[in-house]
């Protein structure tokens, strides 16, 4: 078994508040512990030996990209090659906020330079996801909601006016509307070209120098076997 861990330059999520001169933030990890934990089941393990046991969750695959100039519209590409896809989620970060050592509020909110969305979809294999584009931060909201509905009890999200700029968060499903808890995706395995996310704005961003974070969210159908074999389909 080999386990990778990965820390971020830490400008990205830590923050320094006071004091004078320059400040360099670095990580320090130290008693270290790995504990694995075996557990066992006699029920389980009569089970197992008679059928296989199969359940599945959501991943959030990360990626990003830069967005440069001052552009009022975006066309990002998602590469990716799952077979249940469901969603994807974006925010957009000025790069001067993100290595900003001493802004405290970017560690939870995104640029205030972001004006509301007048248009937003998703193009699968050259089709528009929705017949009509998304046209206002209302509409976005309705989204992320059905994306990820503990979004409907958040507190984050309860201002119109932030709720188009410094919380923006763009959620567009990509599989078919259904009923919160039942999965369903995209198989996007066989096709010849990315998904691409199209995103207008009010206004122009006023900056030259963004990231785009975005996640694509799908489905992972693990199963273990009767004689202990284990596979992961995605």
């Amino acid at each position: 078994m080999v386990i990778d861990i990965y820390f971020s330059p830490a400008a990205n999520c830590m923050v320094h508040e006071g004091g004078d001169g320059t400040i360099s933030l670095n990580y320090t990890v130290s008693n270290f512990v790995l504990k694995v934990e075996d557990m066992g089941s006699g029920t389980i393990a009569r089970a197992l030996s008679t059928q296989p046991l199969r359940f599945s969750y959501t991943e959030w695959y990360y990626q990003y990209a830069p967005l440069t100039g001052s552009p009022s519209s975006m066309s990002l590409l998602i590469p990716n090659n799952f077979r249940y896809v469901q969603s994807v989620i974006a925010v957009i970060r000025k790069v001067s906020d993100i290595t900003d050592i001493t802004k405290a509020t970017k560690l939870k909110e995104f640029t205030s330079d972001m004006s509301p969305i007048t248009k937003a979809n998703v193009r699968l294999q050259g089709q528009l996801r929705y017949n009509e584009p998304l046209s206002s931060t209302i509409d976005m909201m309705h989204e992320i909601k059905k994306v990820w509905p503990p979004a409907a009890s958040c507190d984050y999200f309860q201002n119109l006016t932030t709720n188009g700029t410094t919380h923006n968060v763009i959620a567009l499903r990509v599989g078919r509307s259904i009923s919160p808890g039942v999965e369903s995706g995209v198989n996007s395995s066989s096709w010849t070209a990315p998904a691409t996310m199209e995103i207008t704005w009010t206004s122009p961003l006023t900056s030259a120098n963004y990231q785009v974070d975005f996640f694509t969210l799908h489905t992972r159908y693990v199963t273990i076997g009767v004689n202990g074999q284990f596979m992961i389909e995605e």
